[in-house]
């Protein structure tokens, strides 16, 4: 939703650099752009993840380049004094910042939820996960330092940071083809998102926890089209409706919970129950440990309101859950 969001601001922000306005009734209270675009996503993932895969790595081809593309021009329009304080808010806003924006590291999760349509999961699944990490982490960190160091901090907490960056040094043209870049990026997001939800609701469903009609195939394309579409639509509706920050909180305190779940039963699992599993598990138990104290702490830094509204969402889904295991048993 989040992606969705932000998709939306740049696909304004690229149509006024060639003067063209869309109405304000068209963003708000219902953003239209936002809505759209998930709804295209969810008709190219209806066709297969094969479909799905070749489109997706074309527009990361280009994304990176767009990129790298930033950092080459935004070198040379640094400001020195953007860097000072160099830490604002001490070492507490860096977890609070990190906290904030976990959600931009969350893409490898869903490779994950694509394992049982990966011919080598084994060999390729871990692969994937840590290069994914290690090539985002220094392109992310790359792109954040010339943003900042180009405009002052205070006036990047906006959808489209970095088309208004070079908006400010009157770089128009170079503006317009991040405009175009952060479109490309964020479709390549919603698409592997939009891939990785409905495969968690098709096992869900497999195993009973959910209706069945979840895991229903498509004769044709087989995908869980259903899953897909209730995904999308949910998805679409919700981006178009609501702001962006609240969405990525919302978005950063679920993910760390789910990632500190996953350490903890990882823990349990391998110890307790001494399960044996193909996949290796370096360094255990030390990362899983490091895992959910990195968790619980980025957890505690979020603000309280975040907190509130995790803890009501999280008894939504808890009373969900044992609805479902008493429809099970029945």
């Amino acid at each position: 939703m989040a992606v969705a969001i932000s998709w939306s601001a740049y696909f304004v922000s690229l149509l006024k650099n060639f003067y063209i306005f869309i109405p304000n009734y068209f963003l708000k209270p219902f953003n239209f752009p936002a809505f759209l675009i998930v709804i295209s996503i969810t008709f190219l993932l209806i066709l297969g993840i094969k479909e799905s895969a070749k489109f997706n790595n074309f527009l990361v081809i280009l994304k990176v380049l767009i990129l790298l593309f930033f950092i080459f021009v935004g070198i040379f329009h640094i400001k020195l004094q953007n860097y000072q304080p160099f830490m604002p808010n001490g070492f507490s806003g860096i977890l609070t910042g990190a906290g904030l924006i976990f959600f931009a590291y969350i893409g490898f999760d869903a490779i994950s939820t694509l394992s049982e349509e990966t011919k080598n999961p084994k060999k390729h699944l871990p692969i994937s996960i840590i290069l994914s990490l290690l090539i985002s982490t220094v392109i992310y960190i790359s792109v954040a330092f010339i943003l900042i160091g180009i405009s002052n901090y205070k006036s990047l907490n906006i959808p489209d940071p970095l088309s208004k960056a070079l908006n400010d040094i009157n770089l128009n043209w170079a503006s317009s083809i991040l405009a175009i870049g952060a479109l490309i990026s964020t479709t390549t997001v919603l698409l592997t998102f939009q891939a990785g939800q409905p495969r968690i609701f098709f096992a869900m469903s497999r195993d009973r926890f959910i209706p069945k009609f979840f895991s229903y195939i498509h004769p044709k394309f087989k995908t869980p089209f259903i899953s897909i579409i209730i995904c999308g639509l949910i998805v679409g509706i919700f981006s178009a409706i609501s702001d962006i920050s609240v969405v990525a909180e919302l978005t950063n305190i679920g993910t760390l919970f789910t990632f500190l779940i996953i350490n903890l039963g990882v823990l349990y699992l391998r110890i307790k129950k001494q399960i044996n599993s193909s996949f290796k598990t370096p360094f255990f138990p030390s990362f899983q440990i490091l895992g959910a104290i990195s968790c619980l702490i980025l957890m505690l830094s979020l603000p309280k309101i975040t907190w509130i509204r995790f803890i009501l969402w999280l008894i939504v889904g808890i009373i969900i859950y044992f609805i479902s295991l008493v429809l099970r048993r029945n």
